[in-house]
């Protein structure tokens, strides 16, 4: 659903400028996809980060009920927090990476009426 917006917001900004003298229109396309790569990325860890948390819950209520041995339960416990650190610091660096560029005041500024 999240690549449908930003592929629509990509395809809206680059068709809707044809024959048109607006701001939006300056956009390089290579700077847009760039944009649109870095979304993409953002979106993939969040939805990955979405998933794993998930899992983490439903192992925790698992073992919340016995249903998962201690031990077990710790190994899969430090597991998801390291990757959790992990994720969570690349799509930080991400949003730092998109900020830098610009990629949200466009997407911001030109698609949501702010």
């Amino acid at each position: 659903m999240s690549r449908l917006i930003l592929v629509s917001l990509l395809v809206l900004a680059t068709v809707g400028c044809a024959g048109k003298r607006h701001m939006s229109c300056d956009i390089n396309k290579a700077y847009m996809q760039e944009c649109y790569a870095l979304f993409d990325e953002i979106m993939r860890i969040q939805a990955t980060r979405k998933t794993l948390s998930q899992e983490m819950q439903e192992n925790t209520a698992a073992f919340g009920e016995g249903k998962l041995p201690a031990e077990e339960h710790a190994r899969l416990s430090h597991y998801w927090l390291m990757t959790e650190n992990s994720l969570a610091t690349q799509v930080t660096r991400l949003y730092t990476v998109t900020r830098d560029k610009g990629c949200f005041d466009e997407i911001t500024s030109e698609h949501f009426g702010r």
